[in-house]
């Protein structure tokens, strides 16, 4: 199966998939190098495949492509293969697959509402890669659970699960679909929370779930606003404020954002509804200034 790549003019056929999958029910064998993605094979490396499908988006996205409500369409609708080739076949593809359509279609039509078909792919997607990577097991030590990042893996889905099931209850279109994905938050919420890892944070709710349990110790209460004289870095920052805002000002009035952007080692993706609301910068990189920054 081979995808096109973003700037080809000729955009792929839906009936190779389907080919695939019939061939592979008849008895052939299938496996992730079968399938490219422009130039790029898949492998059974899910930071690879992660990689392959980031840089094709990206390719997309920081162009006037993403404008076009039909690129994203056919964009979307090869992502929409590659998930159903992770569900029937390839759960090696299903972590990569659901990064990508969570951080390039979370929002509808390039707008502030949440895409209610990709948010249950999404969910569907990080279910297959919780099992296929053996995340699932709850037996595993701490290290093992740690090594696969298990932890982000289960957090990631089950909030997921919970933003999805109160969106589409609060629109009251799909009663059961709600009662479905709150049900599943909260069924995973309650598997998860006796592991050794999370035992000891005291959550009481899927809403008490947070990452900054991750790095501060145990008894520092965790809440979505701090005091400046509980994380000293705070107090740095503000008092330098001046000086990040010379710098953001230099950046945009010499319109040297692009730039940077592309010259750094992260992309990011929909932090907001339009590709223009937030994009961060990599200016540092394992605490050493990145190049393009001096």
């Amino acid at each position: 199966m081979r995808m096109q790549g973003a700037h080809s003019k000729l955009w792929p056929n839906t009936s190779i998939l389907n080919m695939l999958l019939a061939l592979w029910r008849l008895g052939a064998t299938l496996k992730e190098s079968d399938v490219f993605l422009g130039e790029s094979r898949f492998t059974d490396s899910e930071s690879e495949n992660s990689a392959i499908l980031t840089k094709w988006l990206d390719d997309v996205f920081w162009t006037d492509l993403w404008d076009s409500v039909e690129h994203r369409k056919t964009v979307y609708s090869q992502l929409e293969q590659l998930a159903a080739l992770s569900e029937e076949r390839l759960p090696s593809l299903s972590f990569a697959v659901g990064q990508a359509i969570y951080s390039y279609f979370w929002f509808k039509d390039n707008g502030p509402d949440i895409n209610m078909a990709a948010a249950f792919r999404t969910a569907d997607m990080y279910t297959i890669s919780l099992n296929h990577s053996g995340c699932n097991d709850l037996s595993v030590g701490v290290g093992t659970f740690m090594t696969k990042g298990c932890h982000e893996r289960w957090l990631h889905l089950i909030m997921i699960c919970a933003e999805v099931g109160v969106e589409v209850a609060s629109s009251r279109e799909n009663v059961q679909k709600a009662s479905a994905m709150l049900s599943k938050a909260d069924s995973l919420f309650h598997e998860l929370l006796p592991y050794p890892y999370f035992s000891f944070r005291g959550w009481k709710s899927v809403y008490d779930i947070n990452s900054n349990s991750h790095v501060f110790p145990e008894h520092v209460r965790q809440r979505p606003i701090w005091a400046n004289d509980d994380i000293p870095l705070a107090r740095w920052l503000e008092a330098n404020y001046p000086v990040f805002r010379a710098d953001m000002d230099h950046i945009i009035e010499h319109n040297l954002f692009d730039q940077l952007y592309f010259q750094g080692r992260v992309s990011m993706t929909q932090f907001s509804g339009r590709r223009e609301s937030w994009a961060p910068l990599n200016l540092i990189h394992n605490k050493e200034l990145a190049p393009v920054a001096f």
